[in-house]
């Protein structure tokens, strides 16, 4: 394998606890020519001075201090500063296996891909795999449209984590700043540009699901930004793939579900009457076919008004009042 350079972008905020096995999987991996580049997002946990630890004692790792401006913002920052022909995004508070940069780089050079897919394992309380099905992915190589289809059918999952990527693939791409669902914006972009993807069967990335009450998804920002992506998605998909519009409602309608628990988290009738409408609009009879049978049942739930008293009989507490 030729000794290129691969650049890991890591942001970082406030994760003190987490940092040290994130950035010791990178170090341990098997494949040494590599550039770690700590983004530190205005940290005031002590996070900052670990970073500088890191940079101080280990040549090819940068540390770049900024104010909080978001994960986004501080990928997209780290995505200029790589010198690699290829690029790596590790979350601070998740870590990857010791051979995941080795086998992926061998797996990409092998069909000559944009970008490298592989397997992850969502963990809670540091080592425990609690479990995920296993998801379906082609033995050999595709090109960008066909991973379009995985995505929208729910085969692969949106997470820009999951892969390695050509650095070229991001020339005219950048992450969405000051929003959230960041990764669900970008995602279909790369896919879309990428002439070939591949995959590895493995689990190689390990990703720590923190316990996070649901008020963590009370947020206005939110609302927004599902709804921006869905009105540019669709735009995105008008112009570009129109055949593949009925094959992404599903894609479409599940983050419209999420925005809609949303608004009955913030008690506001408006916003969930304005969401309620765009869900109607997405979903039509002809497009049953694509959508599962629990995304068919809240719809209709929706429609006759049951779910709503559902949810907020559900969430009662956590209700903003």
């Amino acid at each position: 394998m030729d000794n290129e350079l691969v650049s890991i972008i890591v942001p970082i905020y406030n994760v003190s606890s987490f940092l040290e096995k994130c950035v010791e999987s990178i170090l341990n991996q098997s494949y040494y020519n590599i550039e770690i580049i700590l983004v530190d997002d205005g940290s005031t946990d002590g996070s900052e001075y670990m970073c500088d630890r890191y940079a101080l004692n280990h040549s090819n790792v940068s540390v770049f201090h900024r104010p909080t401006l978001g994960p986004s913002a501080a990928r997209n920052f780290g995505i200029d500063k790589s010198s690699g022909k290829y690029i790596l995004f590790v979350d601070s508070d998740d870590w990857i296996s010791k051979n995941l940069i080795e086998k992926s780089l061998k797996k990409m050079k092998s069909d000559n891909a944009d970008i490298t897919m592989f397997d992850f394992t969502p963990v809670r309380k540091a080592s425990v795999d609690f479990g995920f099905i296993k998801r379906s992915f082609p033995e050999h190589a595709i090109d960008g449209y066909k991973v379009l289809e995985l995505l929208f059918l729910g085969a692969i999952r949106p997470y820009v984590w999951t892969s390695l990527y050509k650095k070229n693939i991001f020339t005219n791409i950048r992450f969405p700043e000051n929003r959230n669902y960041e990764d669900l914006a970008i995602a279909y972009k790369l896919f879309a540009a990428a002439n070939k993807v591949n995959f590895i069967h493995e689990k190689l990335y390990f990703y720590l699901q923190r316990d996070k009450s649901i008020t963590h998804t009370m947020n206005p920002a939110d609302y927004y930004s599902l709804l921006n992506f869905d009105s540019e998605i669709d735009e995105f998909l008008s112009e570009n793939f129109p055949d593949l519009k009925e094959k992404a409602i599903s894609f479409r309608i599940q983050r419209l579900l999420t925005a809609l628990r949303i608004t009955i988290l913030l008690d506001d009738s408006e916003k969930y009457k304005n969401i309620k409408l765009h869900l109607s609009k997405v979903f039509k009879l002809r497009s049953i076919r694509y959508i599962t049978r629990k995304q068919f049942i809240k719809i209709i739930l929706v429609k006759l008004g049951i779910w709503r008293l559902v949810m907020r009989k559900k969430y009662k507490e956590l209700i903003v009042q």
